[in-house]
């Protein structure tokens, strides 16, 4: 890889050059090899203690090999040195990984502070308040990252059907179904047992056991 042996040489010509480690790492990371990014990224916080953007790097790679204590831990010094944006979307992230719902959720909040038009955030955020069994709140993330992403997470009225059937909201759950067959004309059989079961219940006068 040319810019692996490029970045090789930079750090051979300049060992004491945080950048050359920094940049070293960064190939490293995107070609998979996460141990030796590793490596690189903490010869250039070694150079500089505040070097935010390495602290933040090396814990995306301590997320790849699943030692989230650590990834945590550097993420955490990134944000005391750099107020950054993507920071707090990596720690999100690595909460998620973690099936920590009540703090990815908080960070996913603050990060779409930052981006309110990031339907990925809405999405995310979504997923963890169903898992905290906040179902109507989940179905709004959902609904929004629909409108933010025109069309690109489809999955998403569906989501927010399930979610509206959950909270017993099933006017708004058939709405968000028959936008879904609007949208994906050719689902999968399956997803019309959620058609049925949303226009069902919110059929007026309709009795039925809960």
């Amino acid at each position: 890889c040319a810019a692996l042996d490029d970045s090789t040489r930079a750090v051979e010509c300049k060992p004491d050059y945080k950048v050359a480690h920094f940049n070293r790492a960064f190939v490293l990371y995107k070609l998979g090899s996460f141990d030796d990014a590793l490596t690189s990224y903490s010869r250039a916080v070694d150079l500089d203690p505040k070097y935010a953007k390495a602290f933040n790097n090396r814990g995306l790679c301590y997320s790849q090999l699943h030692k989230f204590q650590e990834a945590l831990q550097d993420l955490q010094v990134a944000l005391q040195n750099e107020d950054a944006a993507y920071t707090i979307h990596n720690l999100a992230n690595v909460f998620f990984r973690k099936s920590s719902w009540r703090t990815a959720e908080k960070y996913y909040t603050k990060t779409i502070k930052r981006h309110p038009r990031d339907c990925r955030l809405y999405n995310k955020r979504g997923i963890c308040l169903y898992y905290l069994g906040e179902y109507e709140l989940a179905a709004a993330c959902f609904e929004k990252s629909c409108a933010l992403s025109q069309g690109q997470f489809k999955d998403n009225n569906l989501n927010a059907a399930k979610l509206h059937l959950n909270a017993h909201n099933y006017r708004k759950a058939a709405q968000k179904v028959d936008d879904h067959v609007r949208a994906e004309p050719q689902s999968e059989s399956h997803w019309f047992i959620d058609y049925t079961q949303a226009h069902t219940l919110a059929s007026p006068g309709k009795e039925f056991d809960m």
